[in-house]
């Protein structure tokens, strides 16, 4: 997601949680939503990041695939809810 500031202080929004990516204008102001690695809530259960490059003015969103059932594994042998584990085979 990016929130754009505008010069009368209203704020754009737009989402990408999927990919894609967003040239900066010079000059505006953002709220970046970089994504969640590990517990996206979009129904897709791919961590989900932001690249930005300082140089070009971009910030590009990427969908990763990571290792879910060691992550559950983990979660269950912590001893914690087993809703945390079953949420990221889903995105939830």
């Amino acid at each position: 997601d990016y929130y754009r500031l505008n010069a009368d202080d209203t704020i754009d929004h737009a989402h990408m949680q999927n990919g894609g990516s967003l040239e900066l204008s010079e000059g505006a102001r953002y709220i970046i939503n970089a994504g969640s690695v590990g517990q996206p809530r979009d129904l897709n259960p791919k961590a989900a990041f932001g690249w930005y490059d300082d140089k070009q003015r971009t910030i590009e969103w990427v969908r990763y695939d990571y290792p879910i059932g060691e992550v559950q594994q983990k979660i269950r042998a912590a001893g914690l809810p087993e809703a945390l584990a079953t949420r990221l085979e889903v995105g939830r």
